[in-house]
């Protein structure tokens, strides 16, 4: 019996000892699962993704040419655009789209354009039309693009290639170069339209479900619930949060520079190393680190605005008023209109761009009248953005906003706007214009004049469609009331029109010849054009 007692006693032994290393080793997802570092940033532990900008182009019809327009067009582009316009007139009508593209009165162009590095669904951008090489299309000017849809620029002429962005509006052409215009080239302001619904995201560099928790938390603490959602265990979805909408590229920075966890001690230690670098040489990633901190670091930065160093100053208000610190405004406002200021331009952008209130961005109004120019249109810039009071706007029939401004005691302006929205500004109300009136373009097709006696200008157009004359139409010696006769297409039940009618393109070269003529007595300002990109070269081949 001994025998079996000291077997079983033995067993139970190496069974115990077994158990317990087996205890011992960890199971291999144990041993892969890195530990958490929650003292780390999180551009150290993950990569941060937002979308490129995006070359589109495709093809569209051109309308409303009177008779300077083209049938011709490559083989393929024409069956391609017969069959889009099928489907715009929602039938199977092929002999009507045929139709359209014989039309002289229209005209087949290429279109293409840009969309900016982190666009969201629904942004807009700028277009450019030309006519097909080799074609009898002589101008583009008074015509208006129909809705087109736009691929991107490596998928061009590919049957099925994924629409990105649409595009449509009127086209704009430059009269106010030094060169005599391309009329079979143009821009349409603002006219595309992304489709696409861009993701920003983040991914681990290593990874695990918990971390990718831990993230999406702390991010949603800073900026908000739904902010951050995790969508696996590598993968961190973000929204851009109100108040960063408009400014993806500073989000992005911002959750960069977001720690995943501090004790009190270690946080009020890192504010302190962070503000006292704000005297240092101009690095952002110092205004990242406070502003990704939030409001636990007013307190400490409140004393930096009364700093002898107006770049410490801006530095610091900069930060706050990012944080909801509304006193920062007053101080920006007062870097601002230091006589010099080196930081003009700075201060004024730093409260246009923050994620500030209403109330904040009111500020600006005073910039409104100021003696520079320049510090005018950013004012401008920023109100209309946020939709402030004091810009009074006015849509035209002719589809193009007019913005009226006090201008108290300072000079004038008129801002004609010719990117990403078109727009003519004016600051100051009532802007006068000369006595002396006398304008005639195309020949007399269009003619102003100021005749003896009346105290109106009087206008007179040729009919873009029919035999006859639009006039005459009596303006007020204003420019506002000059724009809105010019370009208002109302007709009374009478039959008696209240303006000649014309566009965008039309209006601005008036302005600009009356300009050159010393009839406006205040300074005009025309924007720049958008920037032309490059465009593929698929065009020769749909020739074959």
């Amino acid at each position: 019996m001994r025998p079996k007692h000291y077997l079983v006693i033995l067993s139970m032994v190496m069974l115990l000892f077994g158990c317990s290393e087996q205890a011992k080793v960890k199971k291999p997802e144990e041993q892969n699962k890195p530990p958490l570092r929650l003292n780390s940033t999180i551009g150290n532990l993950c990569n941060l993704y937002a979308p490129d900008g995006i070359a589109v182009e495709g093809f569209g019809l051109v309308a409303n040419l009177n008779g300077n327009g083209s049938s011709e067009c490559p083989t393929r582009v024409r069956e391609y655009m017969i069959k889009y316009i099928q489907q715009m007139l929602g039938d199977a009508n092929r002999l009507e789209a045929m139709r359209m593209l014989r039309d002289e009165d229209n005209a087949v162009v290429r279109v293409y354009g840009y969309v900016p590095a982190g666009a969201r669904r629904g942004r807009k951008f700028d277009l450019f039309v030309e006519a097909l090489p080799s074609t009898q299309t002589t101008s583009l000017k008074g015509g208006s693009l129909y809705t087109c849809n736009l691929t991107s620029r490596s998928r061009l002429g590919v049957e099925g290639a994924k629409i990105l962005a649409k595009g449509k509006g009127p086209v704009f052409i430059n009269f106010a170069g030094k060169d005599k215009p391309n009329l079979r080239k143009g821009y349409v302001i603002g006219g595309g339209k992304f489709q696409e619904s861009n993701r920003l995201y983040i991914e681990l560099k290593r990874p695990n479900y918990r971390l990718a928790a831990v993230i999406r938390n702390r991010i949603n603490e800073r900026f908000g619930e739904k902010t951050a959602k995790a969508r696996s265990s590598q993968i961190v979805d973000l929204n851009l949060p109100n108040g960063y909408k408009q400014n993806y590229s500073k989000f992005a920075n911002l959750v960069e520079a977001l720690y995943l966890y501090e004790n009190n001690s270690s946080l009020q230690s890192r504010i302190k190393i962070l503000a006292k670098n704000l005297t240092e040489p101009r690095n952002p990633d110092i205004e990242y680190g406070l502003e990704a901190i939030g409001k636990p670091a007013v307190k400490t930065l409140v004393p930096y605005l009364k700093h002898e160093k107006p770049l410490v100053r801006l530095r610091a208000a900069r930060c706050l008023v990012n944080m909801g610190y509304a006193d920062a405004g007053s101080v920006l406002v007062k870097l601002a209109k230091m006589n010099p200021s080196p930081y003009k331009y700075e201060a004024i952008e730093a409260i246009g761009e923050s994620s500030a209130s209403a109330t904040v961005k009111s500020l600006l109004r005073e910039f409104l009248s100021d003696d520079d120019f320049q510090a005018r249109l950013l004012a401008y810039k920023y109100l209309s953005e946020a939709s402030d009071l004091a810009v009074m706007p006015k849509l035209t029939s002719a589809g193009f906003r007019i913005d009226t401004m006090l201008a108290k005691e300072s000079e004038p302006l008129i801002y004609i706007k010719r990117k990403d929205q078109p727009r003519i500004a004016l600051f100051g109300i009532n802007i006068p214009l000369g006595q002396n009136v006398f304008l005639s373009l195309d020949k007399g097709n269009l003619l102003l004049d100021n005749p003896a006696g009346k105290d109106q200008i009087m206008m007179l157009r040729q009919h873009p469609d029919q035999k006859g004359v639009i006039g005459p139409i009596y303006a007020d010696f204003n420019v506002e009331s000059l724009i809105s006769r010019l370009c208002d297409k109302t007709v009374k039940s009478s039959g008696v029109r209240s303006g000649l009618g014309l566009n965008f393109t039309e209006v601005v070269r008036v302005l600009n010849e009356l300009d050159k003529k010393g009839a406006i007595k205040s300074k005009l300002m025309l924007g720049p054009l958008p920037e032309m990109p490059e465009r593929a070269n698929t065009i020769e081949k749909l020739n074959e």
